[in-house]
């Protein structure tokens, strides 16, 4: 009769410790992998060299663009860029387009290059991957390239964040 109660509980417990791990591996597939903060392992950091911005400011930007981008949810950051020349050739265009087109207007141009003009601000372009949860963000499920952050550098700006204002961000 002991060997019998014996196993009984051991069957009883074998059994708790399954519902456990069903429920610990539910929580983790459907709470934890689509709420986690966004992963940065894989990151890719380019920066090229600039005539108008210290490495410094420049590492401090992609520092500030990271803090904002963990709240990417269940998403993992790929690549962080920034080339100078890219940037400002976008910059350029976004100035001429709104200048050329009367009445048009833009957060880019009328927050950023109206107050800081084109050499007082950088584009960075970022590529990341979400999961199934990026429709409750804005997002497509899976790869995103070119997502542009529009910053202009204003360290004594309230609205600064390690030197930097961000203006606007989008496709």
């Amino acid at each position: 009769m002991r060997g019998h109660g014996t196993a009984h509980r051991r069957r009883r417990v074998i059994g708790g410790l399954a519902v456990v791990a069903a429920i610990a591996l539910l929580g983790y597939f459907w709470i934890w992998l689509p709420t986690r903060p966004a992963d940065t392992s894989h990151l890719r950091v380019t920066v090229s060299d600039s005539d108008r911005f210290t490495r410094r400011q420049l590492d401090d930007a992609v520092a500030m663009l990271l803090d904002g981008k963990r709240d990417y949810r269940g998403c993992s950051i790929d690549a962080i860029v920034y080339d100078e020349a890219w940037s400002d050739r976008l910059l350029a265009l976004e100035k001429e387009t709104i200048e050329s087109t009367p009445g048009s207007d833009s957060t880019v141009y009328s927050r950023g290059i109206a107050r800081y003009g084109v050499e007082g601000m950088a584009v960075f372009s970022t590529d990341f991957t979400c999961g199934e949860n990026a429709p409750s963000m804005g997002f497509s499920p899976g790869t995103t390239s070119g997502w542009y952050d529009f910053l202009a550098y204003d360290p004594d700006s309230p609205d600064a964040d390690r030197g930097w204002v961000r203006i606007d961000s989008g496709w």
